[in-house]
């Protein structure tokens, strides 16, 4: 299926790509990141087509509101040595390759992507969070990389509509963002009280949930979709493709790399360098 916008969660394919099942060293350092999400992006735009696509990114160095809201949301991890300077470079690469990429001061990816979202028809977004269900419609799927998830995928999969899927998290928790639920709510008994109340105001003070805390749990889990963009941009002339990638000896990908600029409507077949 075409799609008009390919929105990508550049975290997720960033550490994907960092941990990519093949190895490439330069001078004792593992340099996969960017051969495989270059590779990996080169990928998605032939399976989808699309006329627009755009990385979105992570907010560095602002406080984020949610980890102000609850100070133990997703506590930072050190990431691993080298990966920080390879994320750089790969998105001074993406700049000069033709890729918008944007981020929000306090906001995650996610957010991002919502915004993103919200301003595009027909798009599809590449992830596999499942926060990101939430913002499928009919002009919005989400792909896993596995499967494209519709409004009917979703309900499948989580037993609950696309917008209630900020509720169903707000009861069950997310462990990966380290959000504590309610103890015995699992997806079935959550999925069954939403198909009944599907609003926090409509469930029964009988299930004795914290009011407060499941209020705060559906801040948490809820995508802000009204970002103030920026767009990164790349304000040196000092870097260029070949120097770049000459740093981690991607010799092959060097050669090619004319190949992947962004150009609307066009793709270029690729040799397969794995």
């Amino acid at each position: 299926m075409k799609y008009e916008n390919l929105i990508i969660d550049g975290p997720y394919l960033a550490h994907r790509s960092w941990d990519a099942p093949y190895n490439l060293v330069s001078n004792g350092e593992k340099v996969t990141m960017i051969h495989s999400f270059i590779m990996s992006l080169q990928s998605l735009r032939k399976k989808f087509l699309p006329n627009n696509t755009s990385v979105a990114w992570e907010s560095h160095g602002t406080p984020s509101w949610r980890r102000e809201l609850e100070p133990t949301y997703k506590p930072g991890s050190v990431p691993p040595l080298g990966y920080l300077s390879q994320q750089t470079d790969l998105q001074i690469i993406l700049f000069l390759l033709g890729f918008p990429q944007y981020w929000c001061p306090g906001n995650e990816a996610d957010d991002v992507v919502g915004t993103i979202s919200q301003s595009s028809k027909n798009s599809i977004i590449f992830s596999v969070d499942k926060d990101l269900s939430q913002l499928v419609n009919d002009h919005c799927h989400v792909y896993t990389g596995k499967e494209i998830l519709d409004s009917k995928a979703v309900e499948e999969k989580y037993k609950v509509k696309p917008n209630q899927i900020p509720l169903l998290l707000a009861i069950t928790g997310d462990s990966s963002d380290n959000i504590t639920g309610f103890k015995g709510y699992g997806l079935k008994k959550a999925s069954d009280i939403i198909k009944k109340y599907p609003s926090i105001q409509e469930i029964p003070s009988s299930y004795n949930f914290d009011e407060s805390k499941l209020l705060k749990n559906l801040k948490l889990t809820t995508i802000n979709t009204e970002c103030e963009l920026k767009e990164i941009k790349i304000l040196t002339a000092e870097h260029t493709l070949d120097s770049i990638l000459l740093k981690y000896n991607l010799h092959q990908l060097r050669k090619s790399i004319h190949l992947f600029k962004n150009i609307p409507n066009k793709t270029s077949s690729l040799t397969d360098f794995y």
